[in-house]
């Protein structure tokens, strides 16, 4: 929990237009679950139908798509009631304290089609900036293979699926999944560096220390509002070759905010920095958590 989280203002109208890749899942008969997502200020929005197990009323709510945190938050005043208690260390990317969450479990739908049952969320009062119902992270995620063709839309996927056309025809990388988060590795030029992966994050954010000698590259400062509601700046800089493993999945420019280190955020496993949707937004990904393997497809790339 965390993080790069800008101001959120307008949701406007979710319309998720047909890919070829959803065709692909229907004409193979893959079970998936579409989600159209809209960017709100660069994180990416998406409505799910939720409900309280044994109620038949459901709520139409925005999450925040969220593979930078590993747990699920909910805006305490979505359900209010009185349930278990739990005080959380949390540790965020510039700061760590102490919290009361409330759990709640939650039946997840997709016009009326059951998702997932009992959903695991904490919640917690949001600030008022925050104008979303809450963060869908990596406890829910990964119970399913997902597919993100952000901007436009996310498809959960169930575990069991089959997806060759994908595996055989995107470029592979290989993951961590440490304390539930995604760990991806990658080069800054010849450095090898180690990422979050955080579609949650408006931007990707780099070690100060891994900017040495590249202060040249400076572009200016950017603005940031983190799950707090604090404000916050960093320095931003546009940095060259930058690779995702494979040649062929390189950047010759990639832009990043560079502010307090978060070497140290998941312990013994140091991390260089987070990969957020300016990076992302530019591939077709597939994640498969249990095989800790992500799958990358460049945009202009075609699929038979």
């Amino acid at each position: 929990m965390h993080k790069l989280l800008v101001l959120v203002l307008f949701l406007g109208q979710f319309y998720c237009a047909e890919s070829r890749y959803i065709r692909k899942f229907q004409e193979k008969k893959i079970t998936h679950y579409t989600f159209a997502t809209k960017l709100v200020d660069f994180q990416p929005i998406f409505r799910l139908q939720v409900r309280l197990p044994g109620q038949k009323k459901k709520k139409v709510l925005n999450f925040i798509l969220d593979t930078g945190s590993n747990v699920s938050i909910l805006n305490a005043s979505t359900f209010p009631g009185k349930y278990p208690k739990k005080i959380l260390k949390v540790k965020s990317f510039l700061k760590e304290r102490k919290e009361e969450y409330s759990l709640v479990r939650l039946n997840l739908f997709q016009e009326n089609k059951l998702l997932l049952a009992r959903a695991l969320f904490y919640t917690t009062k949001f600030h008022s900036r925050l104008n979303f119902d809450g963060i869908i992270g990596n406890n829910i995620l990964s119970r399913f293979k997902i597919f993100l063709e952000l901007p436009e839309r996310v498809t959960f996927i169930r575990k069991n699926s089959k997806l060759d056309f994908i595996s055989t025809q995107f470029d592979g990388s290989i993951i961590e999944y440490n304390r539930s988060h995604i760990i991806l590795p990658a080069y800054l030029g010849s450095k090898p560096l180690f990422f979050i992966f955080d579609t949650g994050a408006g931007i990707s954010f780099l070690n100060p220390e891994n900017i040495r000698g590249l202060e040249s590259y400076k572009i200016g400062e950017k603005s940031f509002y983190d799950l707090s509601g604090e404000f916050n700046q960093a320095s931003a800089y546009d940095l060259p070759n930058f690779c995702l493993v494979k040649e062929n999945l390189c950047e010759k420019r990639m832009e990043f905010v560079a502010g307090k280190s978060i070497r140290n955020f998941l312990g013994k496993y140091p991390v260089d920095g987070l990969l957020g949707i300016n990076l992302i937004n530019r591939y077709y990904i597939l994640i498969d958590y249990d095989k800790k393997v992500m799958y990358f497809n460049r945009k202009d790339n075609q699929i038979p």
